[in-house]
């Protein structure tokens, strides 16, 4: 029991750098305007995921449970569909002027990176940091701690 659990927890410390954040959208709106929508998009995205990752531990503590390969990719899609949700969020906000290309790039990034998370769960995972590793850049750019990590 205590080794599911530690593998658990060595997964939550993982994916606890997930946050959610992107853009693309007809309306354009001040860069200022737009880091402040994107900042609590991916705050309120950084909550649900730190939520569903509680729940999830939760879960396998109180059941008892061995955390199997097959569990892990399912958990790893689930919370890849709560990270889409919030990059669907963002896309919604609107684009920074002179920005458009820079905010849509941050979405299409994030969009690959979930997809091949989903497709190969386990793989993705071993290539997290790397997957995600240019949206974050992008993100820092935009002046988005929450989702710059």
């Amino acid at each position: 029991m205590h080794k599911g659990i530690s593998a658990i927890v060595v997964v939550v410390i993982g994916l606890l750098g997930i946050t959610g954040c992107g853009s693309s959208s007809s309306s354009t709106l001040s860069k200022s305007e737009y880091e402040q929508k994107l900042e609590l998009v991916c705050n309120k995205g950084l909550r649900e995921r730190e939520e569903f990752i509680q729940g999830v531990t939760q879960e396998y503590q109180e059941q008892g449970k061995k955390l199997t390969a097959k569990g892990q990719a399912e958990n790893l899609r689930n919370l890849m569909a709560v990270y889409q949700g919030t990059t669907e969020e963002i896309a919604e906000i609107g684009v920074p002027e002179n920005e458009e290309k820079k905010a849509e790039e941050l979405v299409k990034e994030r969009e690959q990176a979930v997809a091949k998370i989903k497709a190969d769960p386990l793989t993705g995972l071993s290539e997290f940091s790397e997957l995600f590793a240019k949206s974050y850049k992008i993100a820092e750019g935009f002046d988005t701690k929450s989702c710059a990590r």
